[in-house]
């Protein structure tokens, strides 16, 4: 059962002074000043892995800020501190015992659905947000508040690479969420948020939510767009489970996505190819067991032809992207 207290609990309430935040943080002083002065960060675009040309293998274009060994170790003991108090229940990412399935279940099929996403979330939240949140929530001295924010983000906006900016993200933003679940609530709305996507359903016409709702996200400074609605008795597709009147079942796009991979598989020519191809199918059957007729079967046909190829080969095309970042 996972550790949750009330904020006024956490050990980062109140906090005073900066040998107790390094004590919090199991880090010395030196350290500190290292990260502090360097905060160093691993910048790079995201490889395009399976340099394909087919749309569901598409490579989207975006920066990752991946922080290096001592900040990250860092930045996950503040998430752990972080993730230990206690949150809404209408937030099903960066928290144990929930995940995207948990979060698709909270809606019930033969509902009205809409879907608000927020534009480039982790780089548009500020440090001043952030700041504000363990100042005004935690209560830390200026200086302490500061420092925090200070090792959290990365060009004054959270890093997309950081183990700290799932759930950074969500308090630093809490309030716009808890209207957000206001305004539903008084809609007789169900709201579940995962990340960046906001979903409401319920027996009413849930498309009415999208204009008020993206007023407050604006006015908190962030852009709400890809709205999506579905009308009562039409499946749900919600973060990669599509609700149907006979069950809940994997959405289009990833059974898409696995053509295209076996597409893909056929075509390789190189032992490398062939493992990466291989690997990405099983992690597809593997991950979506619960809504794939028959995936453990298959996941497990594609591991026989895995184990097949020397070891070398399997891993090379792992090796190379790493030494590439």
């Amino acid at each position: 059962m996972p550790i949750s207290y009330s904020v006024g609990q956490s050990p980062l309430y109140r906090l005073s002074s900066r040998k107790r935040m390094y004590e919090l943080l199991q880090v010395t002083q030196a350290d500190w000043v290292l990260l502090r002065r360097n905060k160093g960060y691993n910048c790079f675009p995201l490889p395009d892995r399976y340099r394909s040309t087919l749309p569901a293998l598409r490579h989207k274009p975006r920066n990752v800020q991946s922080p290096e060994e001592l900040l990250k170790k860092t930045q996950k003991r503040l998430t752990d501190l972080l993730s230990r108090i206690e949150l809404p229940e209408y937030l099903h990412s960066a928290r144990k015992g929930h995940s995207y399935k948990t979060n698709a279940l909270q809606h019930t099929f033969g509902h009205s659905l809409a879907r608000i996403d927020i534009k480039k979330f982790y780089e548009s939240t500020y440090i001043s947000y952030v700041q504000r949140y363990f100042s005004e929530v935690l209560c830390c001295v200026p200086d302490v508040a500061h420092q925090l924010a200070d090792i959290s983000t990365f060009g004054k906006r959270l890093p997309t690479g950081s183990p700290l900016s799932p759930l950074l993200s969500f308090l630093a933003y809490q309030p716009m969420f808890d209207e957000l679940y206001k305004l539903a609530r008084e809609m007789e709305l169900t709201m579940t948020v995962y990340v960046d996507d906001v979903v409401v359903s319920g027996p009413g016409v849930a498309s009415r939510f999208i204009e008020p709702a993206s007023k407050i996200i604006a006015r908190y400074g962030l852009r709400a767009h890809k709205f999506s609605t579905s009308s009562a008795g039409s499946p749900l597709v919600i973060t990669g489970v599509e609700r149907r009147q006979t069950g809940d079942v994997a959405p289009g796009a990833r059974f898409r996505k696995i053509r295209a991979l076996q597409t893909e598989l056929a075509r390789a020519r190189t032992p490398e190819r062939k493992c990466l191809f291989l690997k990405a199918l099983i992690g597809q059957y593997r991950e979506g067991h619960a809504l794939i007729p028959n995936a453990l079967v298959h996941a497990k046909r594609y591991e026989r032809e895995l184990n097949k190829f020397p070891v070398a080969a399997v891993k090379s095309r792992s090796r190379r992207l790493k030494k590439k970042t």
